[in-house]
């Protein structure tokens, strides 16, 4: 059951205006102990055929971004990953891929060393990539307890 429901978001430099891309997560609360699941669906509403980046592809780079409470994106942990190049999906009319993902509510501080997120509010937001452009959804509120 899906606690938080992102809607669909366009920016002028999306690919299409009839592409939604929406994002939830599982709870709405985040510790390293219980991480969020995060699932990202793009759907083609368009009636042209798209290349979305397949879901593998974000095995080296999460397929979101987090946000503080300032509105600026935290760094992530860097993520051990083989780099195999994955080819593009064809997404016709209609056509759906979805990506699942998690979040442990880990950040990495200027010193490279990976730790809590501090305690607070946070959102995520999709980045995803299609037709060679990255593609966005509505930010989608969790809270980072740090297991207190």
């Amino acid at each position: 059951m899906c606690v938080s429901l992102g809607a669909a978001c366009r920016s002028a430099t999306d690919p299409s205006p009839r592409l939604d891309v929406t994002l939830t997560v599982d709870r709405d609360v985040v510790d390293p102990t219980n991480p969020v699941r995060v699932t990202i669906i793009i759907v083609n509403r368009d009636s042209r055929l798209v290349k979305a980046n397949h879901p593998l592809s974000y095995a080296c780079r999460a397929p979101y971004i987090v946000l503080d409470q300032a509105g600026t994106a935290i760094a992530l942990p860097g993520r051990l990953c083989l780099a195999i190049g994955y080819a593009p999906r064809d997404l016709a009319p209609g056509d759906s891929i979805t990506i699942t993902d998690k979040w442990s509510g880990d950040v990495e501080g200027a010193d490279e060393i990976v730790k809590p997120a501090p305690p607070g509010s946070y959102q995520l937001v999709a980045r995803v990539v299609v037709d060679g452009r990255e593609v966005g959804s509505a930010p989608v509120a969790v809270r980072a307890n740090n297991g207190r």
